[in-house]
């Protein structure tokens, strides 16, 4: 029923309205003992830390290494946001057949390809410019689709009677772990802790790709932790309807 779904957040939001009500404090700290939502946070920080920052880190290579002009750089940035709204639309409609886990395993593999394909850049038999455009579309793809998958797991896992909080609670996470991967990355590299040139082979490397392989097997790693998000299939939301 189309009302039901309309009046969810509603009528979740009324369970709070105790007379009652547990601190803050303590409505934290059930969150944190309930090991399904706080799994399904642990999952997210990681693969946010090794996922958000990537698109700058590119930026900056393509500023400092490639000689992209300011202008091309905004042009590529366009095709990361074209990906997302291509994304969002495939994301739906595979979680809507197939539920959420193959996405989310899609995206750990994509996201690893993508990155190495992004630092062995050479293999592409193509100028800087046009591969750059297609390896963006592509990562904006993943990561809107991506983004689809996390929100609707998150509504699998979250409490039913502290969905406020523990909405806040897991922005919150989603935050700390964006916030993390931006200023780890920037001190490594204000401290100059990285080669800013070296060899891999044929191919000439620099510091923010060394940053960028890291990520991409760290992403193509962290699917051995799958097992901590909920698989929301199909079925899920019609036994919600």
């Amino acid at each position: 029923d189309h009302r039901d779904l309309h009046s969810f957040p509603t009528r979740r939001s009324s369970d709070l309205k105790e007379k009652n009500p547990a601190s803050l404090i303590a409505l934290v700290v059930i969150l944190i003992k309930n090991s399904r939502f706080m799994s399904y946070c642990c999952y997210i920080f990681f693969l946010t830390l090794f996922t958000a920052s990537s698109p700058w880190l590119i930026n900056l290579a393509e500023k400092d290494f490639l000689n992209f002009t300011q202008p091309q750089i905004i042009f590529v940035n366009t095709f990361f946001y074209f990906g997302n709204l291509i994304g969002f639309y495939i994301g739906g409609v595979i979680i809507d057949r197939h539920g959420t886990k193959p996405v989310f395993i899609i995206a750990h593999f994509a996201f690893g390809l993508i990155l190495i394909l992004f630092v062995c850049r050479d293999l592409l038999i193509m100028p800087y410019i046009f591969s750059h455009c297609f390896l963006m579309l592509l990562y904006g793809v993943i990561f809107a689709s991506s983004s689809v998958a996390i929100t609707t797991a998150l509504y699998d896992v979250i409490p039913f009677h502290k969905i406020l909080i523990a909405g806040s609670f897991f922005t919150l996470v989603l935050s700390l772990s964006k916030f993390l991967s931006a200023f780890i990355y920037s001190q490594v590299l204000n401290l100059n802790l990285l080669t800013k040139n070296w060899q891999l082979g044929q191919f000439n490397m620099n510091c923010y790709d060394t940053i960028l392989f890291g990520n991409a097997l760290m992403v193509i790693m962290l699917v051995m932790t799958l097992g901590l998000i909920p698989s929301v299939q199909k079925e899920n939301f019609n036994s919600n309807s």
